[in-house]
């Protein structure tokens, strides 16, 4: 017979800001190590999940948050424990006033890059252990955002490649590719467009999977002489589009 523990319902947040995400790093008895993990704790007795989850954000990152969305909930552990934590968003951080922590509490305050942020959970095993692990999805970057072609002749081609990474636990898409003046999107001379999705082979273009990479090329092709500064845009099916810049000379013959 399973013994059910009868645990209070906690809160656990997803504090994001300025493409970085708060984290905390502390002791925890059952590992017996200092663990990286999402900020949570329980709600107390006549609280209101809300108030909760400011309450912790306060206490143990010394934020406040100008809006809390609330996400979903899910059973920390449906098998022998009644905790469900209520999952929150947490934007437009401050500083708040310092609160007391727990005496047992002994919590350092971190902020990772998303591109970083699910590798550090996953090195400490924090936030998986304690069943706080929340799904980033993809967590999508591109390398090099500035690019310089330096010099083209008119009517002739320079291309670069360009990197994008996804540190998430999702696959993604790439859909669009906005050129700048003067510059186009190369479907040939990378792997993005070899990509296969092994879930359904019929999407074959620019599928970046979960914890992977891919390249492609963007080409230069002055139209005439002069100098060109501009940007372009890569649209993603569920991530944040990316902007890139975009320099180069064209000159005659």
């Amino acid at each position: 017979m399973v013994q059910v523990v009868q645990h209070p319902h906690s809160v656990v947040l997803i504090a994001v800001e300025g493409g970085e995400l708060v984290l905390v790093r502390q002791s925890r008895p059952g590992s017996g190590t200092r663990t990286v993990e999402l900020p949570s704790g329980k709600i107390e007795d006549g609280e209101a999940p809300a108030d909760a989850a400011a309450r912790e954000l306060a206490e143990e990152c010394g934020l406040a948050a100008r809006e809390l969305s609330a996400i979903g909930t899910f059973w920390a552990a449906p098998g022998y424990s009644t905790e469900l934590v209520y999952v929150f968003e947490a934007t437009g951080l401050s500083g708040a006033d310092p609160a007391e922590l727990d005496d047992d509490e002994d919590i350092e305050v971190e902020r990772l890059p998303l591109a970083g942020a699910l590798g550090a959970l996953i090195a400490t095993a924090g936030g998986f252990t304690t069943g706080k692990r929340v799904k980033l999805g993809p967590v999508i970057s591109v390398t090099p955002t500035s690019i310089d072609f330096a010099t083209a002749i008119v009517g002739e081609y320079n291309y670069q490649i360009v990197t994008i990474s996804n540190t998430g636990d999702a696959a993604e898409y790439l859909t669009t590719a906005t050129p700048a003046e003067g510059t186009f999107f190369a479907t040939f001379g990378g792997t993005c467009n070899t990509s296969i999705d092994p879930n359904d082979p019929t999407q074959r273009n620019y599928w970046i999977p979960a914890n992977g990479s891919c390249t492609f090329q963007w080409g230069f092709h002055p139209p005439h002489p002069g100098k060109f500064n501009g940007t372009g845009t890569l649209v993603f099916d569920n991530s944040p589009s990316i902007t890139l810049s975009f320099t180069g000379r064209g000159t005659k013959h």
